[in-house]
């Protein structure tokens, strides 16, 4: 079945609300699933995930086929970060490197930290912040606070980074 045919096939079996960004089932589907419940599940990372017509698809790229006839030819992007906000308004198809310059949160590490572009030096016992543009890592400077970091990197990526939303 070709992407296209799939694409039909799914619009028979689903609704889509791009203002809601929800898909429920258009029909029963042996006796589990009933008309009008929501399709799909939350998976704890919080992205949507559907399985119609033997086929799992995330429901972020299913709501930008559904909505302008083709899939995206890049990553979906949602604007706002939340990974289950499946409202067209929110969706976009980037490249891999503009996604990756709307993430919003730091990623776990073990050098202290909880906000983005706020790192902890042991050494200097200061918190300092970078931002890597165009594979070049800039300094940003040296902080008192975790928070005061944050707001250089922030400042920073809003000048530097296309993708950026925050």
């Amino acid at each position: 079945m070709t992407d296209e045919q799939f694409l039909q096939q799914a619009k028979q079996s689903l609704i889509y609300s791009a203002e809601s960004g929800v898909f429920t089932w258009a029909v029963s589907k042996q006796g589990h699933k009933k008309a009008g419940d929501i399709a799909g599940f939350k998976r704890s990372d919080g992205y949507v995930r559907i399985k119609v017509c033997q086929r799992a698809v995330w429901a972020h790229r299913l709501a930008w086929a559904w909505s302008n006839g083709k899939w995206p030819e890049w990553q979906i992007d949602h604007i706002n970060g939340d990974p289950s906000d499946n409202r067209l308004v929110n969706l976009r198809d980037v490249p891999a490197a503009i996604n990756a310059q709307n993430a919003r949160k730091a990623r776990s590490r073990k050098s202290g930290g909880s906000l983005l572009g706020a790192h902890w030096c042991k050494v200097w016992k200061r918190w300092k912040s970078s931002i890597m543009t165009r594979g070049v890592q800039r300094h940003l400077g040296w902080f008192d606070s975790e928070e005061q970091a944050h707001a250089a990197y922030v400042a920073a990526k809003r000048q530097l980074h296309a993708g950026c939303t925050i």
